[in-house]
């Protein structure tokens, strides 16, 4: 009988999403930088912009955010080195988008190795201020209330790290964290 270690996990990344955010606006300005205006005036009267082609078809647009998803995922790597002096490697898998954006919106599926996952925990723990605000977290996350039920409990995820929560939590933790504007133009900027 062979017995097989899990190497890598897969994890979510809650990253806010493209709905109406800066990463939309991201995407965009990435796209109007690598195609440039692409549009011309017909005449110099006030007539509307025409299009000489359209840079955004399906095929650009997944292309663009599945590269910003990709840059997310390096920013989000740079930023744990900053913050808490370790280096993990993030790897994308693919974006999911939900079909209709009112009740969830889009994330980022990336692949992370258990030794990452590992060492990123150990960091939050040695960094008092991070492990004070991060344990807040787990425990508002694992406290049922009026129209919300937790499904763990703080012992399930801290200890057991059941369904991966303990994970998910480190990255939802993290993402909380970033100034989404800095990372708005780090990521144009940097394209």
């Amino acid at each position: 009988m062979t017995t097989t270690t899990k190497t890598k996990e897969s994890m979510t990344i809650e990253f806010g999403g493209f709905y109406e955010t800066l990463a939309n606006e991201a995407v965009e300005q990435r796209m109007f930088n690598e195609y440039g205006n692409l549009r011309k005036y017909e005449s110099y009267d006030d007539q509307p912009w025409q299009d000489v082609e359209s840079y955004e078809t399906p095929e650009n647009l997944k292309l663009a955010y599945d590269q910003y998803c990709v840059d997310y995922c390096e920013y989000l790597e740079k930023w744990i080195k900053e913050h808490l002096n370790v280096d993990i490697s993030i790897e994308f898998d693919k974006l999911w988008s939900p079909k209709e954006y009112n009740f969830e919106t889009d994330q980022i599926d990336a692949n992370i190795s258990t030794k990452d996952l590992n060492k990123l925990y150990e960091a939050i723990r040695s960094n008092k201020e991070f492990c004070k605000e991060f344990i807040e977290t787990i425990e508002k996350n694992t406290t049922s209330y009026d129209g919300y039920f937790a499904f763990y409990d703080k012992e399930q995820v801290l200890n057991e790290n059941k369904d991966n929560m303990l994970f998910r939590n480190i990255f939802d933790f993290i993402c909380s964290k970033i100034d989404k504007t800095d990372c708005y133009y780090e990521m144009v900027e940097g394209y």
